[in-house]
C-alpha cells in the first residue's frame, strides 16, 4: 500500500498559467492553420485553371474556319478570349492574366503558334495559362505577392470541325 505523507508546503498557485501558454502556442496555431487553409485554396484554384486550359485546348485542336469568327477576331484571340472568360465565369480577376500559344516542339519551340494556319494540322501547341498568386488568394501575404499560378497543356492541331 502506498501511504502519502502530509508535506508542509502549500500548493503552488498556477492561476494565469493556461492564459500565458495559450498565448505562446496559439500565434503558431493560428499561423498552422491559416496555412493550411491557404494552400488548399491554392491547390483549388490550380486545378481550377488546369481545367480551363484543357477546355481551352479542346477548342484550339478543332479545326477553325475564319469566316466563322466574329468580328474579325483570329482563332488564337478567340481561345485566349474563351479562357479568360471560363476564369471570369470562376470569378477570378482577369486583368493580370497571361494566355499564350507556342509551338511546343520541332524547330520553332517557344514561338507564337497560328492556329488558323493550314500548315500547323497536326502539330504540337503549348498553351500555357500564368495568373499572379496575389489575384486569387485568400489572404494577402507580402511572401507570396511575387508568386505566379499556372498550368499548361501540350495538345495537337486536329481536324476535327468546329462550330461556334
Amino acid at each position: 500500500m502506498f501511504r502519502h505523507t502530509p508535506s508542509n508546503q502549500k500548493p503552488r498557485k498556477r492561476l494565469g498559467a493556461a492564459a500565458v501558454e495559450m498565448a505562446m502556442v496559439l500565434p503558431l496555431f493560428m499561423t498552422v492553420t491559416f496555412g493550411s487553409i491557404e494552400i488548399g485554396h491554392a491547390l483549388n484554384v490550380s486545378q481550377k485553371l488546369s481545367a480551363v486550359v484543357r477546355d481551352g485546348g479542346r477548342l484550339a485542336s478543332k479545326d477553325v474556319d475564319p469566316a466563322l469568327l466574329a468580328g474579325g477576331i483570329t482563332a488564337n484571340q478567340k481561345v485566349i478570349n474563351d479562357i479568360k472568360n471560363m476564369l471570369k465565369a470562376e470569378g477570378y480577376n482577369t486583368t493580370n492574366v497571361i494566355v499564350t500559344i507556342t509551338y511546343a516542339d520541332g524547330a520553332n519551340v517557344g514561338q507564337p503558334f497560328d492556329i488558323s494556319l493550314s500548315t500547323n494540322q497536326y502539330k504540337l501547341m503549348r498553351i500555357r495559362l500564368t495568373v499572379p498568386y496575389s489575384d486569387v488568394g485568400i489572404f494577402p501575404m507580402k511572401i507570396s505577392s511575387s508568386a505566379l499560378l499556372d498550368a499548361e497543356l501540350v495538345t495537337a492541331k486536329g481536324r476535327a470541325t468546329m462550330n461556334l
